[in-house]
């Protein structure tokens, strides 16, 4: 084969990712125009309450939002004495309703329903008197439902799911230990839950905050008991160890349920575990601030001995790729090869957090960030990091199918959490076909980043590797360190694996 011939087949060959950016591309229209069709707009009609609770599922899945009925008012109610039963004498008795009201799941908050008037809403989902809501009534000819007003902004950030406990869980989660103290969690009817001393002829009562912390709000009349501070001794090691190894919270709950059988018991086990697993992601890496803070985090001695790895087989590589996916959009990747080698294959969750902030980087267009971690086994394990030029969805579509093909070949979620457009939806579903998608407000990377200070992307010359590309828009590249404070490796200015000119 002559050299022009071997150029021409290189050059096919490396047009093939350019190619299915681009299509995703021209594709970016066309999918948002049919999730647009799907959502429900003013002077739709619905033949019947069946078709209206349909339709209702539809935008409630395509806009990643929950709605409720707030108020209502039945057919039936006109049969009453006093009202006027020839206002709906020709109504469609499938429609049901001759009014009602949907609000979004963080509305207004205890309101009661015209069809339920004894049930309330539940005083601890997190209402935010969110305006979001259908305004539905019947038409002039009695035979469908009419969206007559609707309010499409939200207050809060669409897609955050609501974590609500069963009752078998709630009841695991009733001991709670503080300071010494041994609490027992209890909810009076129609009000918040309160925290009340277990000592017997005690008053002490606390409360716990948003964000789990518990404040004493009517003092105790006695010292903490024996074993209440045995119980507070096993909560102190198990949350170092929960700090320091890599097994899952469960594991040490466990170990140490079987050790201290007399203290630990199986109804402290909700609290304990959740107390466990929030200590461990309070001591996660941050984010790193600079490249040089990035390389040493990615070969840090802290992350060998967080997830486990043996100090002399740990491989001590990070990989670096460069993507152009439209125009003049780069990015810039940075990957711990031993974490991505090590996720290569099933993971209970992968974060995708593109909650971009605007960074003072040089060159001053690589200013976004995306970050990616896994979690495996309630384990955090952020794992990619990358500087781009553009946040819009056809540069994350072009850098999640060149991780997928360079470092995450075999990867497969079962839930993917993305907090990015939903336009991306498609491209993570055919990357990853057998994962859940979810829309989740990730603040992983989010007001993490100084404004006063720089990102510097440096420049210069990168050796060649076999994950290089010859096509000048998409190159990669392995950068060994042998020292944790060794300055990043340099990424070229121009020629193949140009990331900050590009």
């Amino acid at each position: 084969m002559s050299d022009a011939d071997e150029a021409m087949e290189e050059e096919a060959s490396a047009s093939v990712f350019h190619l299915n950016v681009s299509q995703g591309q021209g594709n970016e229209a066309e999918e948002a125009n049919n999730l647009s069709n799907l959502m429900i707009k003013i002077g739709e009609k619905f033949c019947s309450f069946e078709h209206y609770k349909t339709r209702i599922k539809e935008h409630e899945r395509v806009t990643r939002t929950r709605f409720s009925l707030m108020d209502s008012k039945l057919l039936t109610w006109f049969s009453k004495p006093g009202k006027n039963p020839q206002k709906v004498a020709h109504a469609n008795p499938e429609i049901k309703y001759f009014s009602l009201t949907a609000c979004c799941v963080r509305g207004k908050n205890n309101r009661r329903t015209v069809a339920d008037k004894d049930r309330l809403r539940n005083k601890l989902s997190m209402k935010l008197g969110c305006p979001a809501l259908f305004h539905i009534k019947m038409t002039p000819d009695g035979q469908s439902l009419q969206v007559m007003r609707m309010v499409r902004e939200h207050n809060h950030p669409v897609g955050q799911e609501e974590v609500k406990l069963t009752r078998q869980k709630a009841m695991k989660m009733k001991v709670v230990v503080h300071e010494g103290f041994i609490y027992r969690r209890t909810t009076p009817k129609g009000g918040e839950a309160v925290l009340k001393c277990q000592t017997v002829k005690c008053k002490g009562q606390a409360i716990e905050d948003k964000d789990d912390n518990v404040i004493i709000v009517v003092a105790h009349n006695h010292d903490s008991t024996e074993e209440s501070q045995k119980m507070n001794d096993c909560l102190k090691k198990m949350e170092e160890r929960a700090i320091s190894e890599a097994i899952p919270v469960e594991q040490i709950f466990a170990e140490e349920a079987e050790k201290n059988p007399d203290v630990i018991t199986r109804k402290s086990e909700g609290f304990l575990i959740k107390t466990l697993s929030k200590k461990r992601l309070q001591t996660e890496p941050e984010v790193p601030e600079s490249l040089l803070s990035l390389s040493n985090l990615l070969v840090s001695d802290q992350y060998r001995h967080r997830y486990g790895c043996n100090l002399e087989e740990f491989p001590r590589e990070l990989f670096i790729g460069c993507i152009k996916a439209k125009g003049s959009e780069v990015a810039a990747i940075f990957a711990s090869l031993f974490l991505c080698e090590r996720f290569n294959g099933p993971v209970d969750e992968m974060h995708i957090d593109c909650s971009f902030n605007d960074l003072p980087s040089v060159p001053d267009d690589m200013k976004y960030i995306l970050s990616i971690h896994f979690v495996k086994k309630k384990m955090f394990y952020p794992s990619i990091f990358a500087f781009t030029s553009s946040r819009s969805s056809s540069m994350i579509k072009g850098l999640l199918m060149y991780l997928k093909e360079e470092v995450m070949q075999n990867t497969a979620p079962d839930m993917i959490y993305v907090d990015f457009k939903w336009q991306i939806n498609l491209v993570l579903s055919e990357q990853f076909p057998g994962s859940i998608i979810e829309h989740s407000y990730i603040y992983f990377t989010k007001l993490r980043f100084n404004v006063q200070k720089n990102i510097l992307i440096p420049t210069g010359h990168l050796e060649p590797s076999p994950r290089n590309r010859p096509d000048g828009t998409a190159g990669a590249g392995i950068c060994h360190f042998l020292d944790p404070a060794a300055d990043l490796p340099t990424v070229p200015a121009s020629g193949p694996n140009a990331a900050g000119a590009a």
